[in-house]
């Protein structure tokens, strides 16, 4: 990908994709010139354009969605969302999705989207987050928070 700086400099960036594949797009940061986000096949890299440096990168990304109005973007790895601003993750759900989230859109001031639910033939149940907190509504995963107990004590 090629970035063109202020007096019209370039320089180019290699991006390595996911081995799985998924999500391809670029983003620029809400509220931040110089952050960019790409998805390379689902692998994200924030990067800063102007310091030629790379800042965070993240893995799966199944779905993203940018907020303009809050300066934020947000990002599913299938099963939770985090939201993700200038200087880092500012939350991150609970699981939403036993394996799947699509349709990811901000939407009269929420942020929505569709979770798979192998339970009922595989349909898809709405959910809606509040951007300000990421409380969730709806969604496909109401079990308990996974836990690994090997029976050993002591």
């Amino acid at each position: 990908m090629r970035f063109t700086l202020e007096g019209n400099s370039e320089w180019t960036g290699n991006f390595e994709r996911e081995w799985h594949g998924g999500v391809d797009d670029v983003l620029r940061f809400p509220g931040s010139e110089p952050l960019v986000l790409v998805i390379a096949g689902g692998l994200a890299y924030l990067i800063d354009v102007q310091a030629r440096r790379l800042v965070r990168t993240f893995s799966p990304v199944e779905a993203v969605a940018a907020d303009q109005e809050r300066d934020v973007i947000y990002v599913s790895d299938g099963i939770r969302v985090e939201a993700v601003g200038e200087n880092g993750i500012l939350w991150t759900t609970e699981r939403i999705s036993w394996d799947g989230i699509r349709n990811l859109r901000m939407q009269e001031g929420r942020l929505e989207g569709d979770a798979c639910d192998p339970t009922s033939d595989g349909n898809w149940t709405p959910f809606s987050i509040d951007p300000a907190t990421g409380e969730v509504r709806g969604g496909s995963y109401s079990g308990p928070p996974m836990t690994f107990d090997d029976g050993i004590s002591g």
